[in-house]
């Protein structure tokens, strides 16, 4: 039952020109300090969800439909000597005491308590619990109503966490500043969902700069894989991890077109396209498939493009900042596979480069 609590105020005047709240003959109450006193209600122990019977093996508890919709959360404190069912402890939601639509369910294991919270999903509630296949000695189930919030469950920082524990969903963005602009930036994910980390490098072995290369020593783009695709790489070393920086294109042409209907100086978008991959960690990504020279201008967002000149230059790059790793021994590798005749396309230079470390 609420108990109210009323301490008269002597000094009313102190809030002339306010209005008076209450019922005739029995206005709302002022305490000494201006505050006014309200209702302190006092939470309630279920007694149709809570319990102390002990259960036989596979036997099973059903509490009762309790009205909660006036409560702000619900805990419940389960313990037994033997663990429940699979899934045996079932916090039930219904709108209508009839259908029990939603459920959030756990496991509990023998002899270690467990405390969980909850806000009202529903106008009623329920648990049932199912317990396992060894009958109980000792079996304790409360749950309490509270009317105001209360503080989530806690573990010790070193305890282990179970998938039974009781838990709060977060999301959350994380952001960072960027030590050069001074802004603040969200962190990215790869598209695999996965953090991208860089460790801190402070033993770099060495940097490089190298064309990916067909064979032993051919480096030009400019070669006919209309037949028989040429493909131009960068492999994992033997004994060290390569960190990738940057993947960068370099051509030199009489004339780059850009139409949306021409492949440097091809008056037409390539059939097949030069199709760059990378392979890290044994994930093989297809990264770009470049038909038209307006490709090289969208596929990194870090491009040179010189048109002043007798022949143009066009540099297009792709920041990777280290997060890419060909790891030592592995089949990792960046490639680069012409698919179409490019002897004829009127370049003078047509090149791929990779940048990055080792260590």
């Amino acid at each position: 039952m609420p108990a109210v609590v009323v301490v008269n105020q002597p000094n009313v005047s102190l809030f002339s020109g306010s209005t008076q709240i209450g019922v005739p003959g029995n206005p709302l109450s002022i305490a000494g300090y201006g505050g006014i006193f309200t209702a302190s209600f006092a939470n309630v122990v279920s007694t149709g969800n809570s319990t102390t019977t002990t259960l036989g093996a596979n036997a099973a508890f059903t509490g009762s439909a309790e009205e909660v919709k006036d409560f702000a959360t619900i805990s419940v404190f389960a313990f037994s000597d033997k663990s429940s069912a699979t899934n045996g402890l079932q916090i039930q939601w219904s709108t209508n005491s009839t259908n029990w639509d939603d459920d959030d369910t756990f496991t509990l294991p023998a002899n270690d308590g467990k405390f969980f919270t909850f806000g009202p999903e529903a106008r009623y509630f329920r648990i049932l619990y199912a317990n396992g296949s060894d009958a109980q000695s000792s079996f304790r189930l409360q749950t309490i109503y509270h009317y105001i919030n209360t503080k989530p469950s806690s573990h010790r920082v070193a305890a282990n966490i179970s998938d039974d524990d009781d838990s709060e969903l977060v999301k959350a963005v994380i952001t960072g500043k960027d030590n050069v602009g001074g802004s603040y930036v969200n962190l990215s994910v790869t598209s695999d969902g996965f953090l991208r980390v860089v460790e801190a490098v402070s033993d770099i072995d060495s940097i490089f700069i190298v064309p990916l290369l067909s064979g032993t020593s051919s480096t030009s783009l400019l070669v006919d894989g209309s037949s028989n695709p040429k493909i131009f790489q960068v492999t994992a070393s033997l004994t060290k991890d390569k960190y990738l920086e940057e993947i960068r294109f370099i051509a030199n042409a009489a004339d780059i077109q850009f139409d949306g209907a021409a492949f440097m100086k091809i008056n037409n978008t390539l059939v097949s396209g030069v199709l760059l991959q990378i392979q890290a960690s044994g994930t093989l990504s297809n990264v770009y498939n470049f038909r038209q020279s307006e490709d090289f201008l969208v596929f990194g967002g870090n491009d040179i493009l010189d048109q002043t000149d007798t022949s143009d230059l066009l540099v297009a790059s792709l920041k990777l900042n280290g997060t890419t790793i060909l790891y030592s021994g592995s089949s990792d590798f960046v490639k680069v596979t012409v698919r179409d005749n490019l002897i004829n396309a009127g370049n003078l230079y047509f090149k791929c480069y990779v940048r990055g470390f080792e260590k």
